[in-house]
């Protein structure tokens, strides 16, 4: 875990609880690294957790209780850090807004500290457009973006020519056709973190795969694809000029 969240959780105590519970978490913590931290070193997560639990211990308060408390500090630090890593946002309403239960304190304990184990990565910097999925995109790519901005690049080339051909196909009724290429281009959606797009694909594969199929029903299947492609074209040319300038510096 990375100091910056140390310093940042121990600027909030100071400010809640006051610096002599700074000072007596700390001793009392018996810590390896002293309580000295540096922004950018690395620090393991059972000192957070000796920390907390002395806390809690020394003011007399369960630890949701504690991280409530602590919690808005630590966490307006943290923003003003890294301004740019997103995922925090997803806590930042529970700890801020919300009444703590133990499970939902653990749970987003576990998230804290599973995010902090390593700094911000360049892909928590780009602020993604609508409608693409950050937690996909971070999962598929970690934090290349020389990867990221190769495969978007593609999307944008191929897709626009398969959107051309599935309206030929679907004008034309030629069901084996469109099943071919609504097969064909799943992955790319895959590859933007577009699971919506590839599950209206796979029910464009399937109906036009019956024995019969309805026109009817794959029109407006072609319709609601065609909505989402537009939509996931405009945000993958929106991240591409994201990438162009974090890649510069």
């Amino acid at each position: 875990m990375k100091g910056i969240v140390f310093i940042k959780f121990l600027e909030a105590v100071k400010r809640e609880f006051g610096e002599e519970s700074v000072r007596e978490i700390i001793e009392k913590s018996h810590l390896p690294s002293s309580g000295t931290y540096e922004d950018s070193g690395d620090y393991t997560v059972f000192e957070m957790k000796l920390l907390f639990h002395q806390l809690s211990s020394v003011c007399e308060l369960p630890p949701w209780q504690i991280l409530q408390k602590s919690g808005q500090g630590l966490f307006q630090g943290l923003f003003e850090a890294y301004p740019g890593f997103l995922t925090l946002k997803e806590l930042a309403p529970l700890i801020l807004d919300q009444q703590f239960t133990q499970v939902q304190f653990e749970v987003a304990a576990d998230r804290l500290l599973y995010l902090f184990e390593k700094e911000p990565s360049n892909i928590l910097t780009i602020d993604w457009p609508a409608p693409l999925n950050e937690k996909e995109i971070e999962m598929l790519y970690q934090d290349d973006l020389e990867h990221i901005q190769l495969v978007f690049n593609v999307f944008l080339e191929v897709i626009p020519k398969e959107m051309y051909r599935v309206d030929q196909a679907l004008d034309d009724k030629d069901w084996a056709l469109l099943e071919k290429i609504a097969h064909k281009i799943k992955p790319n959606f895959a590859m933007v973190g577009r699971k919506a797009i590839m599950e209206i694909l796979e029910q464009i594969e399937s109906h036009c795969g019956y024995e019969n199929p309805d026109a009817a029903t794959i029109g407006l299947l072609v319709a609601k694809f065609r909505r989402g492609t537009t939509r996931t074209l405009d945000g993958v040319s929106e991240a591409l000029e994201q990438f162009s300038h974090v890649l510069k510096q």
